[in-house]
């Protein structure tokens, strides 16, 4: 009796990383500015982000770290849990914070970025993610140019 219950056991957690599809990310669509606080940004960040799954997607954490033109801005975090619908293809808001390293540096690489036409930016760290009983930890590292 224990080996059936074993095997049933076995093949609905086979059966369910089976079941697994790649849940499509798009481009941010929009960033809102909430604030400063000592030397946190805290943003929005608008991401369209399509769901196939039978099953919602939370995202756990988020431990990035942001380089604007190859030089280390920030760290960006989020402990809130978002939960991304089963079955969906929706816009979600993401709230963000930007720890800064420190409040006169991150002033000092804005004010050279208002003069700028290009940016380049890198986000490289991971995100933790569940989706059912599984948790993962994805590993980013993406880069893109903001042009003004």
């Amino acid at each position: 009796m224990k080996k059936i219950i074993y095997l049933i056991f076995l093949t609905l957690i086979f059966n369910s990383c089976a079941m697994y599809k790649i849940v499509d990310i798009g481009s941010v669509s929009d960033v809102d500015f909430k604030g400063i606080k000592n030397n946190i940004i805290s943003l929005d960040i608008s991401l369209p982000i399509k769901n196939p799954n039978l099953y919602s997607i939370k995202i756990k954490s988020v431990n990035l770290d942001l380089y604007v033109n190859d030089k280390l801005f920030g760290k960006i975090k989020n402990n809130n849990n978002i939960k991304f619908a089963a079955k969906s293809n929706n816009t979600y808001s993401l709230p963000v914070d930007v720890e800064m390293k420190s409040v006169l540096s991150g002033a000092l690489q804005m004010i050279n970025l208002s003069n700028s036409k290009n940016i380049k930016v890198r986000i490289k760290g991971n995100v933790k993610a569940r989706g059912l009983i599984f948790v993962k930890k994805i590993e980013v590292d993406e880069n893109s140019i903001i042009e003004f």
